[in-house]
């Protein structure tokens, strides 16, 4: 029986590890965010843990293991913010600069940024980002904007979205099919479920295509700003 139950304790742990990082209160912001309700979901989407902050803006949450976790970040005045991974077999400690939470008046900053956006002022969610290459600037000494790429949004595997981009010097475009300089782009009206995304640039006559995936909670965010074009 003593081993029955070690080898059900030892099945348990296999299920899960513990996925913890540290939250700020936004995303160019130090100051970490305490009290920060953390829920995450299983690849079925299903609740799977949840945690809360301590003052230093630190959690420990169970993801379950070998697979595609989300983790949702709630906080009272903020928006709900969504970061999703993958885990495999073993606990794992996000990068302090991954996390933030979204305060409504940055969501409302985004909105006015993109304003000249037919779609800037739907209801729903918004996914936002910066699509870059894997070549440091010499000038910047940071990765190079991946400049006339282009986002394909799909949610569920069924409906798809209209990105928003911004022009060479950061203003938004009524009509673009692509990113300037900034690399900057937002969409806008997401409903909530599973968004799958593509980031295609052309080189010369070859598409170099990248994909992510991301969990949209009800009127939530999802950010985007270490999304790679792979040069291959």
């Amino acid at each position: 029986m003593m081993l029955f139950l070690l080898a059900l304790a030892c099945l348990e742990q296999e299920n899960e590890v513990m996925l913890s990082g540290s939250v700020r209160t936004g995303q160019y912001e130090s100051t970490p965010a305490a009290g920060v309700g953390v829920t995450s979901l299983d690849p079925e989407l299903s609740p799977f843990g949840k945690a809360q902050t301590n003052d230093a803006g630190e959690f420990e949450v169970p993801v379950a293991a070998n697979g595609v976790y989300h983790i949702l970040l709630a906080q009272d005045g903020a928006v709900t913010t969504s970061f999703s991974g993958i885990v495999g077999n073993s606990d794992f400690t996000l990068d302090d600069s991954l996390l933030f939470i979204r305060s409504a008046s940055e969501v409302e900053a985004t909105r006015t940024l993109y304003e000249n956006c037919p779609e800037s002022d739907l209801e729903g969610g918004i996914i936002e980002g910066i699509l870059r290459l894997p070549i440091v600037s010499n000038s910047t000494d940071d990765y190079m904007m991946a400049e006339d790429a282009r986002v394909v949004a799909t949610l569920n595997d069924a409906v798809t979205y209209t990105p928003c981009y911004v022009d060479d010097d950061g203003v938004s475009l009524e009509a673009g099919d692509r990113v300037g300089a900034t690399g900057q782009f937002a969409v806008f009206g997401v409903s909530e479920g599973v968004i799958s995304l593509e980031f295609q640039r052309d080189v010369g006559d070859k598409a170099l295509t990248n994909y992510a995936f991301a969990y949209m909670p009800e009127n939530g965010f999802i950010p985007l700003f270490s999304i790679m074009i792979d040069l291959q």
